[in-house]
């Protein structure tokens, strides 16, 4: 993860490290790790899907792998759209790498979902909501937050290889899967 703006502390494995722009920190699905910031801090979290992916493809068993972006979780919490954003790119970053990998293989399913939605978040091309946020490719969105918390909205799972694709299959976030 690095840090863009903001100040704040983090806890790694019972070592505390301050937080301020510039700081990188390299986790691992090993370390406990928790921020507690003084601050909005803007953060950018990097994973290292490629690498991971050539480690855990020796396995002649092959492997299971989950990554996690709850970052998107924790800025729907504030309604901070910008943040939502870094790290929704952060996600489809992800997802893009692993369906690069995943290109031609007949062994290999990637499973994409959400445990609940956060915020209650709307989006519009149109101007119908009171808050404006700008894309970086300079497309004007509208939107509006209904929330702080959880909701009860539904949440897609998509499924890619081994005989599916990226079709949305919709869920109850209330139900078991």
């Amino acid at each position: 993860e690095i840090i863009l703006s903001g100040t704040g502390k983090t806890l790694i494995n019972g070592n505390e490290y301050p937080v301020k722009p510039g700081s990188v920190f390299l986790l691992t699905p090993a370390d406990v790790h928790k921020y507690e910031f003084y601050e909005e801090v803007t953060l950018i979290n990097l994973v290292f899907v490629p690498k991971a992916i050539e480690f855990l493809s020796k396995d002649p068993d092959g492997f299971v792998m989950m990554i996690e972006q709850a970052h998107i979780d924790k800025f729907c919490h504030s309604n901070n759209i910008e943040g939502a954003q870094l790290s929704a790119n952060s996600l489809n970053n992800t997802v893009c790498a692993l369906l690069d990998w995943c290109e031609g293989r007949n062994d290999t399913v990637i499973i994409i979902t959400a445990d609940h939605e956060t915020g209650g978040l709307s989006v519009s091309p149109e101007n119908i909501y009171e808050n404006r946020y700008v894309t970086n490719s300079g497309n004007a969105l509208y939107y509006r937050f209904s929330s702080e918390g959880h909701t009860d909205s539904p949440v897609s799972v998509y499924f890619y290889g081994f005989e599916s694709n990226l079709e949305p299959y919709y869920i109850d976030d209330t139900q078991s899967v």
